[in-house]
């Protein structure tokens, strides 16, 4: 997602690498990049690849922070709630099923009670709000050479652990007419509660006089997968993709330019994996390069889509892991546009 074309998963294939590999291949590239330009970087909560501390490049753990976030907030954690009698026999199940099947049963909806019971869900949604909801009051701002700053988070990632009103669960679900964690409305519960927290760090950049001159990127790992977002199913009755490869191609990418002012703006163009990057280097946050396009690319005819074959924890440590690949020319939500290549 980050480094750019030559980085997409069908131009990674047969390579030999584990999927654990590429990844480390992919954000090395990226954070080079970004030092090459001068910035000082900060990753927060480093996960899925490694990078050693230099002078240019800081390491920052969100877990730091949640004792202290508790505190404050008068917080803490029922230890003693919903237990998980039945994750052993879900275990047992899994182990013992085909390998065609281990992938349906993993992503079962209705089993991630018994994984994560409602003190973990809890303390996951602590873990990821923590630091967001403290980054106004442990920023700083100094003169000197552009920051870039990395920063990853999972709070609106399932389990969710914010109720409608924003609240934390308390030994109950996000949403008490639905028995379980894994459902649209918590989801978009604690993506609402995201979306608050930045708008307050982004309010502290405005008094402290950087918002202007800040580019600011989000960006989701994927759409989500509960097919709420009226996107046709299955092309033409075609088996060509499954409904989660279409649903899960629909993710955030929000772009803020420096000095850039007025309403938000809504473009269909497309966002491939290398668009992120292409954008940066529209936005000023790297020195352009001859063969990097403007974002949005309107003339841009040909765009890929991969979606992982097969459980992603396996395919972590397999070597080329399989993907399926699409070539859609035109916006992502209309089917019409797909084309399964490989």
């Amino acid at each position: 997602m980050h480094a750019g074309e030559a980085y997409l998963p069908k131009n990674l294939s047969e390579n030999d690498f584990s999927g654990q590999e590429e990844i480390e291949l992919t954000m090395k590239a990226f954070f080079e990049k970004i030092q090459r330009n001068n910035y000082e970087a900060t990753i927060t909560d480093l996960e899925f690849f490694s990078m050693e501390e230099t002078e240019n490049l800081h390491l920052v753990y969100s877990s730091k922070y949640i004792n202290y976030w508790m505190d404050k907030n008068k917080l803490s954690i029922d230890s003693q709630a919903k237990d998980k009698t039945f994750f052993p026999l879900m275990v047992s199940f899994f182990t013992s099923s085909p390998w065609h099947l281990k992938y349906v049963i993993l992503d079962r909806n209705d089993w991630i009670l018994f994984k994560a019971n409602f003190s973990d869900a809890k303390k996951r949604a602590i873990r990821h709000s923590a630091y967001l909801d403290l980054l106004p009051e442990i920023s700083s701002v100094e003169e000197g050479k552009g920051k870039f700053f990395y920063l990853y988070n999972e709070l609106s990632h399932n389990p969710y652990g914010y109720t409608k009103t924003g609240e934390l669960i308390d030994n109950n679900f996000p949403e008490s007419t639905i028995q379980n964690f894994n459902n649209a409305d918590a989801a978009y519960y604690s993506s609402k509660k995201t979306i608050e927290l930045l708008v307050k760090y982004f309010d502290w950049m405005k008094e402290n006089k950087v918002y202007d001159n800040t580019i600011i990127l989000i960006v989701s790992d994927h759409g989500n997968s509960f097919f709420d977002n009226d996107l046709t199913n299955n092309k033409k009755g075609s088996k060509l993709y499954t409904n989660i490869d279409l649903s899960r191609s629909q993710a955030l990418f929000m772009v803020k330019p420096a000095e850039k002012t007025g309403a938000l703006e809504k473009n269909t163009s497309l966002i491939s994996n290398a668009d992120i990057l292409t954008c940066m280097y529209e936005t000023g946050a790297f020195i352009r390069e001859a063969d990097s396009r403007p974002f949005p690319d309107t003339e841009r005819k040909e765009r890929y889509y991969s979606h992982i074959t097969g459980v992603v924890d396996v395919m972590w440590y397999s070597d080329s892991p399989p993907y399926r690949t699409y070539k859609v020319t035109g916006p992502l939500a209309d089917e019409n546009n797909w084309e399964k290549i490989e």
